[in-house]
């Protein structure tokens, strides 16, 4: 199949296979790009594909196995999110090629689904990690869902850099029935002239944020949320990775791991447990340390935990401002961990 340079071609239907190479019109460098839409299935075998325009996923389902049928864009664009699901359903072991793409949701929300080929046996190449390039975020509200099977994980961005979504809107990351381990690398920027933007990170497995929560805004009160049952491990001892948040870090369900909690929290005013019927957990792992920081039961009806497992038995686990019950209901706070040293909450009940 060739195509013209600058142009767009548009895939419908309800499926479709190209298993031969998409090329382009008149040799050298071209802009051709490829946008899936339509609720089927577009596939793409060829591993050698060589346009170098933007892959956007409008509708349905984009699946590839290798990076190649992606076509060569290392652009910061080179995949763009548009409501639709990027299949990546692979048996080899090559699946790293996939580091020089990048995922841009300038366009919409998006879906990316990692697992096994279809139809293939996959026993020998299980819990592999399909690890992109880049990853941003666009200046509105806009969520990455994150799906697959047989152990496959996920990882896209680059510690340090900025991720976006600064703007008009909340953002967030999603993972559902993926059961691998999703890395996320890089600082979500959020806010504007409004308060309560929100980063909201949901796990329903085990997850790796490695980066700070940024606002650039001149509202106030931005929050980064974790919700989802599943455990996040928020890695911030990292340069430059340091929240400037104001107001909270807001849990909602699920195990948060911290590690530096002068990184993690930052600016931010507080920990706020707004988990209503399951069990949400603040789990620290890190060397100790004494935070003045709330600690708030605001909405919680569920069970809040905060666990002290240091990592050496050098300091102690300290919050010297417990705020108390806030709002109706019934609270539970649980304290717990296998470090022996004398840690501290305190402050008015």
């Amino acid at each position: 199949m060739s195509l013209v340079t600058g142009r767009t071609v548009t895939f419908g239907g309800q499926g479709v296979i190209v298993q031969g190479p998409i090329a382009f019109n008149g040799g050298g460098s071209t802009s051709a790009s490829i946008d899936k839409r339509g609720t089927g299935t577009l596939v793409l075998t060829n591993a050698s594909n060589l346009f170098s325009g933007v892959v956007t996923v409008s509708n349905g389902f984009l699946r590839v196995s290798n990076a190649g049928a992606l076509g060569t864009s290392t652009a910061a664009t080179a995949i763009s999110t548009n409501s639709g699901t990027l299949e990546v359903r692979t048996d080899s072991t090559n699946v790293g090629s996939f580091s020089t793409k990048n995922i841009s949701m300038t366009s919409n929300n998006g879906t990316i689904f990692v697992g096994s080929a279809v139809g293939g046996s996959g026993v020998s190449n299980l819990n592999q990690t399909v690890d992109f390039g880049g990853f941003v975020f666009a200046s509105a509200s806009r969520t990455l869902t994150l799906t697959g099977r047989n152990g496959f994980g996920f990882s896209a961005g680059v510690v340090g850099t900025n991720m976006g979504g600064n703007g008009t809107g909340n953002v967030g990351i999603t993972t559902t029935t993926i059961n691998g381990l999703t890395t996320i690398d890089g600082n979500p920027t959020i806010g504007d002239a409004t308060a309560g933007r929100k980063f909201t990170f949901t796990t329903a497995g085990d997850a790796v944020f490695n980066g700070g929560v940024l606002t650039t805004g001149a509202g106030s009160g931005n929050i980064f949320s974790k919700a989802g049952t599943g455990t996040l491990t928020w890695n911030t001892a990292l340069v430059g990775n340091a929240s400037t948040i104001t107001a909270s870090l807001d849990f909602v369900a699920g195990t948060l791991e911290i590690s530096n909690l002068a990184n993690s929290i930052g600016a931010m005013a507080g920990i706020t447990f707004n988990n209503t019927t399951v069990g949400a957990a603040l789990n620290y792992t890190g060397v100790g340390e004494s935070s003045s920081k709330t600690i708030t039961l605001s909405a919680t009806t569920g069970p809040a935990f905060i666990f002290a497992n240091q990592s050496t038995a050098t300091n102690p686990l300290i919050f010297s401002s417990f705020s108390g019950t806030l709002g109706a209901g019934t609270k539970f706070l649980v304290l717990g961990g296998r470090d022996t040293q004398a840690n501290e909450i305190s402050g008015i009940i």
